[in-house]
């Protein structure tokens, strides 16, 4: 999925909306990303700092017990993806998220001092791993994908 998310921003695809559901118990998590690729990959990083409900269910369910649709989007900004979340937020009410608003993190300022150091160990966590291409967890591993295009003229 990663790998297509990245092939599908190169193309124009730069955000979209994603839902994850526990094929378990039913419940769902929503959100958005102006990155898909990038945010994405964060849901398979496996530190022990994970302090959000999706991420925390995601361990201990594990990812096969979970359903990842994607809803790629061709050229939008971030007013528009939030829209969409928030439209997509009141029609499901899905459990694990912790709001049932859409809220985004761009233009948040984290302070000098600790974003450094953090950011570069985060870099080099994710380095030492060689998660790239097919030495991925989550790479070829058959797991169904949907791809729906969403225009002004409807869904494709």
């Amino acid at each position: 999925i990663i790998g297509l998310a990245r092939r599908l921003f190169k193309l124009g695809f730069n955000g979209g909306v994603y839902f994850w559901l526990n094929i378990q118990n039913g419940k769902m998590y929503i959100g958005s990303s102006l990155n898909l690729s990038k945010r994405l990959a964060n849901y398979w990083e496996t530190s022990p700092k994970c302090t959000s409900i999706i991420r925390s269910a995601l361990l201990k369910y594990g990812h096969e017990s979970f359903v990842l649709i994607v809803v790629f989007l061709n050229s939008v900004n971030k007013d528009q993806i939030l829209a969409l979340e928030q439209n997509a937020l009141d029609t499901f009410k899905p459990v694990y998220n912790a709001s049932p608003l859409a809220s985004s993190p761009l233009g948040f300022k984290h302070s000098d001092e600790p974003q450094g150091p953090a950011k570069e160990k985060n870099r080099q966590d994710t380095l030492s791993r060689g998660w790239r291409g097919n030495l991925h967890p989550s790479y070829n591993t058959g797991k169904p994908v949907y791809l729906i295009e969403v225009t002004p003229s409807g869904f494709k």
